[in-house]
């Protein structure tokens, strides 16, 4: 193609028709090849001595801001120079659009995960933690609801600056519509506990039944990790249990709550994923530890009787701590009657109170209490649990007959019967140890990017 007979030849060039001339010679030397139809819109000027129209130079009726070209000309690659009034293009209006179309760029899979609870309560924010570590271990963006919570309760669980936030009850609205539009193959993890299903919780089973619903038609996952259901009322539970057959993972932390749910697996406390701590060797541990809760009677004449003669008799020293702000004022008052020092918990810093808590159970043999996280992290440590109440619950001895350790559940009923069970216990240390690391290698299955559990491999799917 010739250039110079781009522009009729009964006009006179202009010095700007030359120094566009210059730039088409450019562009048609850089293409190698010639441009072919003008931009829609651009009316063309044709070589008069080719005897198929060519148009390089094409006027348009409308002027065309010179920023609004210079985009075209970096979106496509073409050339395209102008002032205000002519445009010059290497292709068409098809080729313009095809290459300007850009692809919709598939949204990266969130994870969601529910991480509320009482900050003041430690077992709560070890088993969340353990979620937490679930649910960031398949990589990608992770959105956390905490509630209303402290900075310090997210350094417990484990949230950083690496995820999103919610916090505040008024962020729940945020938290279920990211959650209903999320991309395809997102995931939801929910607490881990106690599930309450009582008649006021049918709301909020629906909108959980809801969320399950929409992330399992978009390809997402829903994983429910080890819970327990604590009181239930017929709809809810009906509710909760079609939310479960739609869930990817089922997980429940005793039996009775798989059979009311009539879906799911039987695994051990989350709290048993928790690191195993080897403690002091047997004939080293000389403390007997007493954690007892404040929201419930103060303990009996019997119970007392019997923790000091448990004392007296192993030879143990008696230290009351607390596993939650509520108990404290509870453990003075066991500490006062046992004669019997307090292991001092300024609320606040949930992060260093854990740790020496775990310090103490390490060199601990036995400890007596009735919250079953304090048993559970003491049992990692190795301290033989003893749930010592007037009249034992289900729950204790339901999640400890889970990792096979029966016999951790008395009736402080003031009986000599009671009183030989309890030294009983001294001897089963051996027995605890085999238990406990069983569990914690039933939950340690491992996603390899992180080393953490992969609840997936925990359940199956």
């Amino acid at each position: 193609m010739d250039v110079e007979h781009v522009v009729p030849a009964d006009q006179s060039r202009a010095p700007a028709e030359e120094e566009l001339l210059d730039v088409v010679r450019r562009a048609v030397a850089h293409l190698g090849r010639e441009p072919r139809r003008p931009i829609r819109g651009f009316q063309a000027l044709e070589d008069p001595q080719s005897a198929h129209p060519t148009t390089v130079v094409a006027r348009r009726a409308r002027p065309v801001p010179f920023a609004r070209q210079h985009a075209m000309m970096r979106l496509t690659g073409h050339a395209i120079v102008a002032d205000s009034r002519t445009a010059y293009s290497s292709g068409n209006w098809t080729e313009y659009r095809r290459s300007t179309r850009r692809p919709v760029p598939r949204r990266e899979p969130v994870t969601f995960v529910s991480a509320t609870g009482p900050e003041k309560n430690l077992g709560d924010a070890v088993i969340r933690r353990q979620v937490v570590r679930w649910a960031a271990a398949g990589g990608g963006p992770l959105v956390a609801y905490v509630g209303v919570s402290s900075r310090d309760w997210e350094r417990s669980l484990g949230l950083d600056d690496r995820f999103t936030v919610l916090r505040s009850k008024s962020s729940i609205g945020r938290w279920i519509w990211l959650v209903s539009t999320s991309p395809r193959r997102s995931r939801l993890f929910f607490e881990p506990g106690e599930v309450p299903l009582g008649a006021g919780n049918v709301k909020r089973e629906l909108v959980f039944l809801l969320l399950t619903i929409l992330l399992r038609l978009r390809g997402g996952e829903v994983v429910r990790p080890p819970r327990a259901i604590r009181v239930s009322s017929r709809s809810p539970l009906a509710v909760h249990r079609l939310a479960c057959r739609l869930s990817t993972i089922v997980l429940w932390r005793e039996a009775r709550s798989r059979e009311a749910a009539g879906v799911g697996e039987v695994v051990p406390d989350i709290g048993f994923a928790e690191d195993v701590r080897p403690g002091r060797p047997a004939p080293d541990r000389d403390t007997l530890v007493i954690s007892m809760r404040g929201d419930r009677p103060a303990p009996s004449a019997s119970w007392l009787a019997h923790v000091k003669e448990l004392v007296a008799t192993t030879g143990l020293r008696a230290l009351v701590v607390s596993q939650v702000t509520d108990d404290i004022d509870r453990g003075s008052e066991i500490a006062a009657a046992l004669e019997a020092e307090q292991q001092a918990w300024e609320p606040g810093d949930l992060v260093a109170h854990e740790e020496l808590l775990r310090a103490t159970y390490d060199r601990s043999a036995l400890v007596v209490s009735d919250r079953l996280h304090v048993l559970i992290l003491a049992s990692l440590s190795g301290a033989v649990p003893i749930e010592l109440v007037d009249t034992p619950a289900w729950k204790v001895a339901a999640n400890f007959d889970t990792i096979g350790f029966a016999r951790v559940s008395f009736a402080s009923d003031g009986s000599s019967a009671t009183s030989r069970a309890l030294l009983d216990q001294v001897g089963r240390g051996d027995e605890l140890v085999d238990r406990v690391a069983a569990a914690h290698a039933t939950l340690a299955h491992r996603w390899p990017e992180l080393d953490v559990p992969s609840p997936r491999e925990i359940g199956g799917s």
